[in-house]
């Protein structure tokens, strides 16, 4: 009994096609996930940045209580020019806030998107609310960020 077989010697076009089809979606959603997590990483990094300059700020305030007690570091969205620089030479308590929060908001707007800050203050509690408000790209939008630390100091009189 004679088997007339024909030996398959190689692969045909469709399955090439099909194989170049399957590697292309699969490589897409690897390329997908890529920039998924490329957009992830910058978000926790403005966020870390905003959490390292609002910790900044309080150690400002810390370090200048006088001008804590006085009300100096009040600041709405614009703070004020300095008129000196206190890292030349000799500033009052109230020239050394005004300085801190005019610093203190240049570096917020080099280091986050479209940056505002503001420092209020609550007399009741006796407490500063220092907030940090940025942008970021969300999934379909700029969606705007913030960050609050409600700092209260020590009264000068435990000092």
């Amino acid at each position: 009994m004679a088997m007339n077989c024909k030996r398959q010697t190689g692969v045909t076009m469709i399955e090439v096609l099909i194989t170049i089809l399957i590697l292309a979606i699969g490589l897409t959603g690897v390329m997908s996930m890529e920039a998924i997590a490329i957009k992830t990483n910058h978000q926790a990094y403005l966020r870390t940045q905003a959490i390292l300059q609002v910790q900044a700020m309080a150690d400002r305030m810390h370090a200048n209580l006088k001008g804590v007690d006085d009300g100096n570091y009040v600041m709405g969205t614009t703070p004020t020019t300095p008129t000196q620089n206190c890292l030349t030479g000799g500033c009052t308590p109230a020239q050394m806030a005004i300085f801190d929060k005019w610093e203190w908001d240049q570096d917020n707007k080099a280091l986050l998107p479209d940056s505002t800050a503001t420092i209020t203050y609550d007399s009741v509690a006796e407490t500063h609310t220092i907030t940090v408000n940025w942008k970021e790209e969300g999934n379909d939008a700029v969606v705007n960020k913030s960050f609050s630390f409600v700092y209260k100091p020590l009264p000068l009189y435990l000092l």
